[in-house]
């Protein structure tokens, strides 16, 4: 077990990989083996709901898992994200991330500023490198 204290918040990271929360706070270090999947970055989620957050996430999951072009887009409920990387609305992301980058990062911790306790695109990231194969990537 790896144990991180910042100040009085103790960060354990016991299995890996896990998802991680990133913090703006003087003195907080990523840990050892982790990627930033935030935004503007490649691995950010594009979408983003204020409302709630598992909607964001549900799009996200069907843009890697279905490779799905088409999003109801609307004020109030899904947006594309205003710091988003280019790549990331690219028709061939979902594949991107997929068969290149998932079988990549599937070995490492994963940090977004999401709470722990909220819903979080880490989560799909993570569910589906678990999936992925040692010896074919897929």
């Amino acid at each position: 077990m790896i144990e991180y204290r910042i100040e009085h918040n103790p960060i354990q990271v016991k299995d890996l990989p896990c998802r991680i929360q990133r913090r703006r706070v003087s003195g907080w270090k990523m840990p050892p083996n982790t990627i930033s999947c935030c935004r503007p970055g490649r691995l950010g989620n594009p979408f983003v709901c204020e409302s709630d957050p598992q909607v964001s996430v549900d799009a996200f999951r069907k843009l890697v898992t279905q490779n799905v072009g088409h999003f109801e887009i609307s004020p109030g409920r899904l947006q594309f994200a205003k710091k988003t990387h280019p790549d990331t609305l690219s028709p061939d992301y979902g594949s991107w991330l997929r068969e290149q980058a998932i079988p990549k990062i599937r070995t490492f911790n994963l940090a977004c500023f999401c709470p722990l306790e909220r819903p979080c695109h880490v989560d799909v990231l993570l569910e589906l490198g678990k999936k992925v194969s040692f010896k074919t990537g897929y």
